[in-house]
C-alpha cells in the first residue's frame, strides 16, 4: 500500500523541495497555531514558538522520507503524532488537512517531475492517516529487554522519588551485571514506557522529564560502582547529531567507553562541522560517534560527515552511529557514510572487539 520508492528523488529534486521550504514551514505552522493553540498552553508552551517548531519538523521528516526513499519512517512520524495529538484533545482530522494544504502548495509552484513523487507520498500518507486513525508507532519500538527491577524502578521515576529509584538500580548491579548492562535493562525499557505512557497522555510531561532528570543524578552517583579497566589510550569523540536535543542515551554510551578504559570526550550541543572539525584536528581520535534520536538526525548526519571528510581529508576518523533513529531505521543509517556497529551500549564492547578496537 505504501512502499518504499527508490531512485526517484535527485539532487535537483532536494533542491526544488527546498526553495519551499519557508513556504511550506509557514503554512503549515499557521495551521497548527489555529487548532493546537489551547494544547501547546496546557504545556506551558508558545503556541507561536511551537508551531514553528512542530511545522519544521514535519517538513524535515517529509523530506527524509523522500530523500532516502524509506516512507515508514514519515509513516510512523505521522501515526505517532496523531496519538500524540488525539489523546489531548485534537481533532483527528487535523495532519490530514495540513497535509492537504501542504499537496496544494506543491502542486502550484514544484516542477512535475519533483511533484510526482512528493505528491504520491502525501496522497499514501492521508490514506493511511484515514485507514489507521487508531493505530500508533509505540515510542522506542521493541527496545532492549527488560530486567525484574524495570518495573519498580519505573514506578519510582513516576512518583519522582529520586532515592528509591537510585537503591533500585544499585540493587539491579549484582555480581556479573555491569552499570552499562544495567542501564540498558532497566533505565532505557523504563524510559521507553515513560515515553509511551507521555503519547498515549496518562503520564504527563512533568513526570516525563523529572524522570529523566533523576536517571541523569542516578548514572552519576553510580558512575564509579563497576570496575574500569586500564587506560588503554584511545580516545572517542561523541556528539549528538545536528538537531538531536536527547542528550541521556550518548551519555551511558560514553560511560561505557570510559569503563572499556577509553578517553572520551563528550560535546553537550548538538554537533556542528565548525566545531567539531578543530577538535578532531586537536585530539586525533581513533573513532567519532553520533547518536541520531529521529530520522531526519540521519540526513543532518550525512551533511555533517561529508563536511567533516571533505575539512579533515585522510586525517578523518571512522565514524560510528548509534540511537534510536538508527536502530529503528538501519537502510537509512546506512546511506549517512558512518558505520552502525551495535544496537545499545551493552553491545559495544564485542562489536569493538570484532574490529580490534577493544582494551
Amino acid at each position: 500500500m505504501h512502499g518504499d520508492r527508490q531512485g526517484q528523488w535527485t539532487e535537483s529534486d532536494t533542491r526544488a523541495f527546498a526553495t519551499l521550504r519557508e513556504q511550506a514551514v509557514a503554512l503549515l505552522a499557521e495551521h497548527l497555531r489555529a487548532s493546537l493553540t489551547p494544547v501547546w498552553k496546557a504545556f506551558g508552551a508558545d503556541p507561536e514558538e511551537a508551531a514553528r517548531a512542530d511545522a519544521e519538523h514535519h517538513i524535515d521528516a517529509l523530506q527524509t522520507a523522500l530523500i532516502s526513499g524509506k516512507a515508514q519512517s514519515w509513516l510512523d512520524y505521522l501515526l505517532w503524532l496523531q496519538q500524540v495529538l488525539v489523546s489531548r484533545g485534537a481533532d483527528a482530522s487535523l495532519l490530514a488537512q495540513g497535509l492537504d494544504q501542504l499537496q496544494s502548495l506543491y502542486a502550484q509552484q514544484l516542477p512535475q517531475p519533483t511533484l510526482n513523487p512528493v505528491n504520491a507520498l502525501l496522497s499514501d500518507s492521508m490514506q493511511v492517516l484515514h485507514e489507521e486513525r487508531e493505530a500508533a508507532t509505540e515510542y522506542g519500538g521493541t527496545g532492549p529487554d527488560a530486567w525484574a527491577e524495570c518495573i519498580a524502578f519505573q514506578q519510582a521515576l513516576l512518583d519522582g522519588n529520586h532515592a528509591r529509584s537510585a537503591a533500585l538500580f544499585e540493587g539491579a548491579l549484582t555480581p556479573g551485571r555491569s552499570q552499562i548492562a544495567a542501564a540498558v535493562h532497566v533505565i532505557q525499557p523504563a524510559l521507553y514506557d515513560i515515553g509511551r505512557q507521555w503519547q498515549r497522555n496518562t503520564v504527563s510531561v512533568t513526570q516525563e522529564r523529572l524522570a529523566t532528570t533523576i536517571v541523569e543524578a542516578v548514572l552519576a552517583q553510580t558512575a564509579g560502582l563497576g570496575p574500569a579497566a586500564a587506560k588503554n589510550g584511545r580516545r572517542i569523540v561523541l556528539a549528538r547529531a545536528p538537531g538531536n536535543h536527547h542528550a541521556l542515551g550518548l551519555r551511558i554510551v560514553a560511560d561505557a567507553f570510559e569503563m572499556a578504559g577509553w578517553e572520551t570526550r563528550l560535546l553537550y550541543k548538538p554537533a556542528c562541522a565548525e566545531a567539531l572539525i578543530p577538535l578532531l584536528r586537536e585530539l586525533q581520535p581513533e573513532l567519532l560517534g553520533i547518536s541520531a534520536s529521529l530520522a531526519p538526525h540521519l540526513l543532518t548526519t550525512r551533511e555533517l560527515l561529508r563536511q567533516l571528510r571533505e575539512a579533515l581529508g585522510e586525517s578523518m576518523r571512522p565514524a560510528i552511529l548509534g540511537g534510536l533513529a538508527v536502530n529503528q531505521y538501519p537502510e537509512i543509517a546506512r546511506t549517512t557514510g558512518g558505520e552502525v556497529i551495535a544496537t545499545d551500549a551493552d553491545q559495544l564492547g564485542p562489536a569493538l572487539a570484532d574490529r580490534g578496537l577493544a582494551a
